[in-house]
């Protein structure tokens, strides 16, 4: 018992502390507090400027008194736009006595952590408080302020009372406060005939009323009405059938009266939209800043018209808008945004600003992965394949071109926009790797990988212009990414660090800066070594012409260094082109803001002429600023084919890509160590390319360069001038024969001049190609003279051809058997020496009157001369070339030699 009287006493002094302190909180701040009473006599309103960067004036946001602002009562205002509102802003507005405890205090615990004061946490009172009572100083003390103010309202004033103030204070936007003047700015209505969808969508402007302009940003103005009516089914106000009911019903908006900005009206908007998150709706209205902003109103006007003059050439093609952005890579500051070629252009939903749309970015995301890869090891010399290939979930990408130039080097492949190489190497890297490079560089869209798959790399997901051109001043800075460092809470691991620039500066209307933009901050997100072996791809002009031809739109004038990077989307349905310099990066799109197709019209025809005409413009009166090399990356020869170490073989060789190529590596990152293993060197036969074995004669050998491929595209390459090495070797060619033989006639044999010899023998040899059979007188002769022409049959052991001796003189001579092969190596019959005698005289005698004189009897081997020369027609084989001859016996009565 004694326990509990102790807890209590102890709650009870606790509790009383705790009152007295902020009683005591109360007291110290109460005397700087405004009166409330001045609710209903404040100060006049001022008009806004905003300006370019060289002061030139862009537009003026004017005095909401100048607007529409029209007091009615809360009678006035049908319930269900006072349930809107209430649902959208402080659903515990009749309860909380001003502010809501648990909001502040988790508005405390984020300003404490992230050192700056968080946007939430002010209830309906609140909002009234700061926008009547207190400035846009966001502070800690301002805060507590606006605190005990509220507590204060709640105390002199009904709650009705309070929401009456509230909903004919608030800004609705297009210059309309309060609820009256926004249902009659919009639906052309006066508010006691708001309906629920409209009162719904009316309550959702005040948070953000540039961003959820239903003139300029309908999308985002529906979701903000669903989420209005979603609280509203929360609080009990509707039904689930009313909430689907009026999210479904047609708006019927009436044309905006006001006739719109003056300069830049995109980029206006766009500055309005951070002015409101940073300082307000109120600030921006009421305080007369002044916002100096990044824009150069001169480049800005050259984009316009360089847009809209291309645009009218390519009409006819179904080209109707435009957008580019520029950035000044060194800071970050956004130098012209172009949203539309025409803001009031309703055909082409000319206010829709396409530089902040999501959009398919083409091939544009291609160097994201290919600086993935140069981190893994490859580099521009790296080898892939454009060859018909299908890649997990039987996806076959292609080109525009439909053709397959098979290998070629990173640096070709990247320069020449080739898809599947692209999209090999996005295997190689994996999607959630390359999407991490994208991130980091400043892309904040693409965040479904499984939903692009290998697509993405060719551009099968949405970002913006403005997010894309920022990732690519990375490339432009060598890795650097610098802009505005981003709100804690805006934070994200492996996404980007700092946001384009666009506002430098903020003052009141007593010159007080509010905001300076003096200090950019950076960070090193890549690789500079990486990084320049990408602008050395993307300003490679030579690599690019197989694709896009010599001077094409993407070399600027006196071949001034630029980067530059294009991209088509399926059915031509977007343009797109981003190029840098050191001083200068712009990104181009081209399209229609409906998402229907072009006709033909590829990057390089649509956004690359008006990127060209717009670089041309910005950059013509500056010296141009080359790309350096950092520390760190050096030139080195590789072989073209393999991308490895040079070797004799792969500098010296016939293959469809062959010799070396000097590019740029990182030693330690991406140079290659090992000698090229591709290529290989083999002595091979001539007859036959087979592998040469040692009885083949030197001159039937060469050496030729096979290649070994990796085995997914081997066949390819075997079937496209690749040939691997052979396997088999010469044997059934080359087998050691080599047979020059005459066996008949002997040199012991007699023969007399007048006989026809038959010559029997053998004539072989390896890739037989021919023999010759001759003679000549003596023992050395110096003149030969041919039995037979050259015969290109083989023999075996049978008739080699037939001499007729007749008319030759007595004596010795020499016979020749002489065979060569298909490279005119020669192999000679041993020597062979045959005697021709003179035939024999008969002595003279008295004829007898009845017996005649005998007649004398041939010798051996001789053939009387009358006796016809034999024809060696069917007495020889034909023997293919290499073939083992087939034996042949000799007739044994031989037709008269020819």
């Amino acid at each position: 018992m004694r326990l509990l009287l102790t807890l209590l006493a102890v709650v009870v002094f606790l509790g009383a502390l705790g009152f007295a302190s902020v009683m005591g909180l109360y007291a110290y701040y109460a005397r700087d507090l405004p009166d409330p009473g001045t609710l209903t006599n404040r100060q006049l309103f001022q008009t806004a400027r905003i300006v370019d960067r060289n002061g030139k004036l862009l537009q003026e946001i004017n005095d909401p008194e100048g607007g529409r602002r029209t007091l009615i009562s809360l009678q006035e205002i049908p319930r269900v736009a006072q349930q809107a509102t209430i649902a959208a802003e402080d659903a515990s507005f009749y309860d909380n006595p001003g502010f809501d405890i648990r909001a502040v205090v988790r508005a405390t615990y984020q300003w404490i952590r992230s050192g700056s004061p968080q946007s939430g946490a002010s209830t309906i009172t609140q909002q009234l408080v700061k926008n009547t009572l207190l400035g846009p100083e966001q502070t800690a003390e301002r805060k507590i302020k606006e605190a005990f103010l509220a507590m204060e309202l709640t105390r002199r004033y009904s709650k009705d009372q309070i929401l009456e103030m509230y909903m004919n204070e608030i800004s609705y936007g297009n210059r309309a406060y309060g609820i009256e003047a926004a249902a009659e700015t919009y639906f052309g209505k006066p508010a006691k005939d708001l309906t629920l969808p409209e009162a719904s969508l009316l309550a959702g402007l005040p948070q953000a009323p540039s961003f959820y302009d239903p003139y300029t940003n309908l999308q985002a103005a529906k979701e903000r009405q669903a989420y209005v009516l979603d609280q509203m089914v929360r609080t009990g106000a509707i039904t689930p059938q009313q909430q689907a009911e009026a999210a479904a019903a047609p708006l019927n908006l009436v044309p905006p009266t006001q006739s719109g900005p003056q300069e830049a009206p995109h980029f206006v908007t766009y500055v309005r939209q951070l002015v409101e998150q940073q300082f307000g709706t109120e600030a921006l209205y009421r305080e007369g800043l002044q916002v100096t902003t990044s824009l150069d109103l001169d480049l800005q006007h050259l984009a316009e018209s360089k847009a809209a003059a291309h645009i009218a050439d390519i009409k006819a093609r179904n080209a109707t808008n435009a957008a580019l952005v520029a950035i000044q890579p060194s800071t970050g500051e956004v130098l012209a945004m172009l949203g539309s070629v025409n803001f009031n252009d309703a055909r082409i939903n000319g206010q829709v600003n396409v530089a902040l749309a999501q959009r398919q970015p083409g091939s544009t995301l291609k160097p994201f992965t290919y600086i993935t890869a140069f981190s893994k090891g490859w580099n521009p010399a790296t080898t892939v394949w454009d060859i018909p290939t299908t890649f997990p979930g039987d996806y076959r990408p292609s080109d525009f071109d439909e053709k397959f130039p098979g290998p070629m080097s990173v640096r070709d492949a990247l320069a020449q926009s080739r898809n599947i190489p692209a999209v090999e190497t996005l295997q190689f890297v994996t999607v959630p790797d390359m999407l991490a490079t994208a991130h980091k560089f400043g892309i904040e869209d693409l965040r479904e990988p499984d939903r692009y798959g290998l697509s993405v790399t060719l551009g099968g997901g949405e970002v913006k212009l403005l997010d894309l051109t920022y990732a690519y001043s990375v490339f432009a800075n060598g890795g650097q990414q610098i802009g505005i460092p981003r709100a804690p809470d805006q934070l994200e691991d492996g996404f980007r660090q700092f946001d384009p620039v666009s506002i430098l500066k903020v003052t009141d209307s007593s010159g007080k800066v509010l905001y300076d933009y003096s200090n950019p901050g950076s960070a090193q997100v890549a690789d500079p070594r990486l990084v320049y072996q990408i602008t050395s791809i993307l300003s490679d002009d030579k690599a690019r012409q197989p694709t896009y031809g010599a001077n094409s739109p993407l070399v600027l004038p006196n071949n001034r260094p630029v980067a530059v990077k294009t991209g088509t989307t399926d059915a031509f349905r977007d343009s797109w082109v981003v190029g840098y310099t050191p001083d200068l990066v712009t990104g181009v799109w081209v399209g229609n803001t409906d998402n229907t197709p072009m006709k033909d019209v590829m990057g390089v025809a649509g956004a690359g002429q008006i990127w060209h005409d717009f670089m041309a413009g910005a950059l013509a009166n500056t010296h141009p600023t080359p790309f350096n090399a950092p520390q760190g990356v050096q030139q080195a020869d590789v072989c073209a084919l393999s991308g490895m170490l040079p070797t004799q073989a792969c500098r010296e060789n016939s293959l469809p890509v062959h010799g070396i190529r000097r590019d740029w590596f990182v030693p330690g990152v991406n140079l290659p160590t090992q000698a090229d293993n591709w290529h290989q060197s083999v002595q091979v036969c001539k007859v036959n390319g087979k592998l040469a074995t040692p009885l083949v004669p030197d001159n039937a050998r060469g050496t030729l360069v096979f290649v070994n491929l990796p085995d997914a595209v081997r066949a390819w390459g075997l079937a496209h001038g690749y040939p691997a090495p052979p396997r088999d070797d010469c044997s059934d060619v080359y087998q050691g024969e080599k047979i020059a033989e005459i066996t008949s006639p002997a040199a012991t044999d007699r023969i007399v001049v007048g006989q026809t010899l038959q010559i029997v023998g053998s004539a072989y040899i390896d890739d037989f190609a021919s023999y010759t059979l001759d003679v000549g007188a003596g023992d050395n002769p110096t003149t030969w003279t041919p039995i037979t022409d050259t015969r290109t049959q083989a023999v075996d052991k049978a008739l080699l051809g037939v001499w007729n001796t007749t008319g030759l003189q007595p004596g010795r001579y020499r016979m020749r058997l002489r065979v060569v092969d298909g490279f005119q190596n020669a192999q000679e019959s041993q020597p062979l020496i045959v005697t021709l005698t003179a035939p024999a005289t008969a002595t003279p005698t008295a004829a007898p009157t009845s017996t005649p004189t005998p007649v004398a009897t041939p010798t051996r081997a001789a053939v009387p001369p009358a006796a016809a020369t034999p024809t060696l027609a069917g007495a020889l084989t034909q023997a293919p070339r290499g073939a083992t001859p087939t034996a042949v016996a000799p007739r044994p009565t031989p037709a008269p030699h020819a």
